[in-house]
């Protein structure tokens, strides 16, 4: 599906979850998009924080997410709710091709907390960027398809 919305040239920017629990789009559709020219807008960009929750979610992609985390174990996640968040807000800007993410309110007092109280600056450090991914890529399974 998103395959086909890149190349009708009828967009020029395409809306795609991206994330540390949704990083399949960053090798099969981020390659065409930036051939098509086009901005890239990473929805669910900290996979809805999902670590933070200390039941299972009921709804299907966050339930999806928390799965996935588990079996990722990022040591980060380990980290202070803010510190957490901010790496996985920074891995998804950091992500090539990738132009704006949308970043909804909190729902939780325990996500507000979570929320770092200053934008986190520049790109995570390569040397972390590529632990995420080198963990995705061992771990993830070939129906980790990305979250519509």
């Amino acid at each position: 599906m998103r395959s086909m919305r890149l190349e009708t040239g009828a967009f020029d920017a395409l809306q795609i979850s991206v994330s540390i629990a949704d990083q399949e789009s960053i090798e099969r559709v981020l390659p065409l998009a930036k051939k098509r020219d086009m901005g890239i807008i990473a929805k669910r960009p900290v996979a809805n924080a999902v670590w933070l929750r200390s039941r299972v979610p009921t709804s299907d992609y966050s339930r999806e997410y928390w799965d996935r985390l588990k079996k990722l174990d990022f040591d980060f996640l380990a980290k202070s709710a803010s510190d957490a968040f901010a790496t996985a807000l920074r891995f998804t800007l950091s992500v090539p091709g990738v132009h704006t993410a949308i970043v909804r309110q909190p729902r939780s007092p325990k996500e507000s907390r979570a929320t770092p109280t200053s934008r986190p600056r520049g790109p995570l450090p390569e040397a972390e960027f590529d632990a995420i991914r080198e963990r995705w890529q061992a771990i993830a399974k070939p129906h980790w398809f990305g979250q519509e």
